[in-house]
C-alpha cells in the first residue's frame, strides 16, 4: 500500500529531516485547527468555553480507535511522564524496569513511594529476560514499545504472555502512530503526541485496560476526574468511573484538537502502511 497523497501533502519539513524520535513535525492541518481554536478562544462569547472543551471528547475518540479500545477508556494527557508518575503513585509493589530505559520512564518508579523497583539489566527488555527476572512479588512490568537508543521493538504480546495477570505497562512515545503493535496487549499505554503522532508539544493519552482500572489507585487525580466536577459543594467526590477518574484538570482544548486532527491523518495513512514506508526508508 502506499501513503495517500492526501496524507503526504500535510508535511512539510526539509527533506532528510530525521529527528523524529525527538519531535516530529506537525501537519498543516494540525497548525491551522490549532490556530483556529485559538482564534475561536479570542472571541470569548457565552458559550466559547463550554465549545471548546467538546475537544476533549472529540480527541480520546480519535486516540481510541487507533488503540483499537473505546473512549471510556481513554484520558488525555499533557505528556508521557506525568502518565507514568500517575502509574507509578497508583501501584504497590514490586515493578520491573530497565535500567536502561528512557529516564522518562525510570524516574517515576523509583521517585514513588509505593514502588519497590527492581531492575532488569540494560538491553533489550524480551519476554526471557522479563520471565528470568520475574517474582511471587512482581506487581507490573515497565517497558518502552520501541527503545530509545537501538530502536529495538518491544515483542508485546510475548511479554503479555510471560506477564500473565500481572500489569504491563506500556512507554508507546517512540512507536505510537508509526509502529503496528498490538497496543491493547498493555494493561497501561501511555503515549506523547509530540513525535510520531506529529501532533505537537503538550498532547498525549493514556489507555488503561479493565485489569489496571481494577488495580490501579487513582492517587494523582483532580476534580475533573471525581464524580458530579461541577457539582461545587465543598465535599470531596469520589473518582469517576473509567479513565475519565484519572483527569487531573481541564487540558488544553487547543492541545485537545490538535491531537485530534494528528490521529485522524494517521488513520488516514494507516499504521501499518506508515511502518512500511519507514521500514523501506
Amino acid at each position: 500500500m502506499r501513503i495517500p497523497s492526501s496524507y503526504l501533502v500535510q508535511f512539510h519539513e526539509p527533506e532528510g529531516y530525521l529527528d523524529f524520535a525527538r519531535f516530529g513535525p506537525p501537519s498543516h492541518a494540525v497548525v491551522v485547527e490549532s490556530t483556529r481554536l485559538l482564534e475561536t478562544s479570542a472571541a470569548a462569547g457565552p458559550a466559547t468555553v463550554d465549545d471548546l472543551m467538546r475537544q476533549e471528547l472529540r480527541a480520546r475518540a480519535a486516540v481510541a480507535r487507533l488503540c483499537r479500545g473505546d473512549t471510556d477508556h481513554v484520558a488525555l494527557l499533557p505528556n508521557t511522564s506525568t502518565g507514568l508518575f500517575q502509574v507509578a503513585l497508583g501501584v504497590t509493589g514490586e515493578v520491573l524496569v530497565s535500567a536502561g530505559e528512557f529516564p522518562a520512564n525510570t524516574y517515576p518508579w523509583a521517585r514513588s513511594p509505593r514502588v519497590d523497583v527492581s531492575w532488569l539489566p540494560p538491553g533489550p527488555v524480551t519476554a526471557d529476560a522479563v520471565r528470568a527476572a520475574l517474582t511471587p512479588a512482581t506487581k507490573a512490568v515497565a517497558v518502552s514499545a520501541v527503545d530509545f537508543r537501538t530502536g529495538h521493538r518491544a515483542d508485546l504480546a510475548a511479554l503479555r504472555e510471560v506477564v500473565g495477570d500481572r500489569l504491563l505497562v506500556v512507554d508507546g512515545i517512540q512507536g505510537f502512530g508509526v509502529v503496528d503493535e498490538p497496543w491493547e496487549a498493555a494493561d497501561v499505554l501511555v503515549v506523547g503526541g509530540q513525535k510520531w503522532l506529529r501532533a505537537g508539544w503538550s498532547t498525549g493519552f493514556m489507555a488503561l485496560s479493565d485489569r489496571a482500572l481494577d488495580r490501579l489507585d487513582p492517587v494523582l487525580s483532580g476534580w475533573t476526574g471525581a464524580e458530579d466536577a461541577g457539582l461545587f459543594d465543598n465535599a470531596i467526590h469520589p473518582v469517576g468511573e473509567g479513565a475519565a477518574g484519572w483527569s487531573i484538570t481541564n487540558l488544553s482544548p487547543v492541545a485537545a484538537g490538535a491531537l485530534a486532527v494528528a490521529s485522524a491523518l494517521v488513520a488516514l495513512a494507516a499504521v501499518a502502511t506508515l511502518d512500511a514506508a519507514v521500514r523501506d526508508r
